[in-house]
C-alpha cells in the first residue's frame, strides 16, 4: 500500500489536508514522522533522509492522518492529514 503523505516544511498553516491513497492504512487514524532534506538532484524538491546528511537542513516533519472514508471496496481510501510540527534541525 502507498500513501502519499504531504511534507510541511511550514507550520505556519494548520489547514488539513485531504489525500487519495492506495489501499487503506492498517489504522484508521495515526501518527507519522521522518526526517526530510532537500532533494540532491531536484534542489525544489524534499525526500526522506536515512543516516547522516551533508546539507545541514535535515527537518523534522510530523503528521497525524485519519481515514475519512474507505473506497472502491477498501482498494482505496480517502485520508486527513493534519501538520504536527516540521521543524529545521540544527
Amino acid at each position: 500500500m502507498s500513501i502519499p503523505m504531504p511534507i510541511y516544511l511550514n507550520n505556519s498553516s494548520n489547514t488539513p489536508s485531504i489525500e487519495c491513497t492506495s489501499g487503506v492504512p492498517s489504522l484508521i487514524s495515526g501518527h507519522i514522522e521522518i526526517l526530510v532534506g532537500r532533494d540532491p538532484n531536484n534542489r525544489i524538491c524534499m525526500v526522506v533522509v536515512f543516516g547522516p546528511s551533508n546539507s545541514g537542513q535535515i527537518r523534522h516533519a510530523s503528521s497525524r492522518y485519519r481515514v475519512i472514508e474507505i473506497l472502491a471496496g477498501g482498494s482505496s481510501a480517502l485520508v486527513e492529514w493534519r501538520l504536527e510540527l516540521g521543524e529545521l534541525i540544527r
